[in-house]
């Protein structure tokens, strides 16, 4: 019979931790009346066929029908129950990971119509603070099945993510120079966390601030 899960916490080693699976391989067997340990700007997301279900916040929990009322639903254990069941259990790094660089890798194609070529490779960097929004829904993204995901493991689908938006942000800005671009993005400044938001939104992502350095154009 396998070993069952009484209590059970997890320490992140830094910021470019996000995800710690418990067990590490498989799934875990727990019982009502094991125990989580929360600790703070951390969350716990129970895991089962594939599906996030309960989440726990910052504290010490004491599994019931109470905190647990999807899980135990699902598999259909009585208030007082004290029957196993198996589960997958994922920790969330919920710190804010500051300072993560991007980079224009390949280039924005600026469109320039009847200017020299009729485009402008477009050469950017700069950083962004991001941190995990829905830990729920971020592990169903990235984490599923995996024993630890760090920022290295996501850091290009970001990159990519935002540099698409960047790239069509000035694609209906209308912005026909490098000039442009950068009077365009100081203005757009909040407009473009916005927007840049509702995109990371859907993989359980916030990015809190955005700084760019201004943009030049690649020479040949």
């Amino acid at each position: 019979m396998a070993r069952i899960i009484d209590v059970v916490d997890h320490t992140f080693a830094g910021t470019d931790e996000l995800v710690w699976k418990e067990p590490q391989r498989g799934q875990g067997d727990f019982r009502m009346g094991s125990q989580v340990i929360v600790s703070e700007s951390q969350a716990a997301v129970f895991f089962r066929g594939g599906q996030a279900l309960d989440v726990l916040g910052p504290g010490r929990h004491t599994l019931s029908t109470a905190n647990l009322p999807i899980l135990s639903g699902l598999i259909g254990l009585a208030t007082s129950g004290r029957t196993p069941f198996t589960a997958e259990l994922y920790f969330v790094n919920m710190r804010d990971m500051p300072q993560v660089g991007w980079g224009t890798n390949p280039p924005i194609v600026l469109e320039t119509p009847g200017r020299g070529l009729g485009v402008v490779l477009l050469i950017g960097h700069g950083v962004i603070d991001i941190g995990v929004d829905d830990p729920g829904r971020f592990v169903k993204q990235y984490a599923v099945n995996l024993p630890v995901v760090r920022l290295n493991d996501i850091k290009d689908r970001i990159q990519a993510m935002l540099l698409a938006e960047i790239a069509e942000l000035l694609m209906k800005s209308g912005a026909q120079s490098v000039g442009e671009v950068n009077r365009i993005l100081s203005d757009l400044k909040g407009a473009m966390l916005v927007k840049l938001n509702e995109k990371f939104q859907a993989i359980g992502m916030r990015i809190k601030a955005f700084e760019a350095v201004p943009f030049r154009a690649k020479e040949n």
